[in-house]
């Protein structure tokens, strides 16, 4: 998703009718953050490097269990 706030998707319905449709703010959002997922990108990625260098302790602590969440973590 770019600097628009805007993405559009391609697909064919149920009864294989070629459909397009142009999803804006949050929803626009969250179909950009799984498209990513499928593509082996992640929110991270996304962040400039000052920025990833200065979370990179508090994520190294979290993905060791260090530090508590809100939120389940599978510790692989």
């Amino acid at each position: 998703m770019g600097c628009s706030g805007s993405t559009s998707i391609e697909y064919y319905n149920k009864d294989f009718d070629f459909q397009t449709k142009t999803f804006s703010g949050t929803t626009a959002r969250m179909i950009q953050h799984e498209y990513d997922h499928t593509e082996g990108i992640l929110y991270l990625d996304y962040l400039k490097p000052l920025t990833r260098r200065l979370m990179e302790s508090k994520l190294k602590k979290i993905a060791k269990g260090q530090i508590k969440t809100k939120y389940p973590i599978k510790f692989v």
